[in-house]
């Protein structure tokens, strides 16, 4: 069986293999840090733009 790592599957098994939900490692600390000194109101309309 022969597939991309860009693939869905292949973004599935990196995912599983960086013990995340996604494919980007250090992606949930980088919003945290990002959204730290935002009014709160405004953090779902940044996360809704990227």
């Amino acid at each position: 069986m022969r597939f991309r790592m860009n693939s869905p599957q292949g973004k599935s098994i990196r995912a599983m293999v960086c013990g995340g939900d996604d494919a980007h490692p250090g992606e949930d600390n980088a919003i945290a840090q990002g959204a730290q000194s935002l009014p709160r109101a405004t953090i779902p309309l940044l996360l809704d733009v990227g």
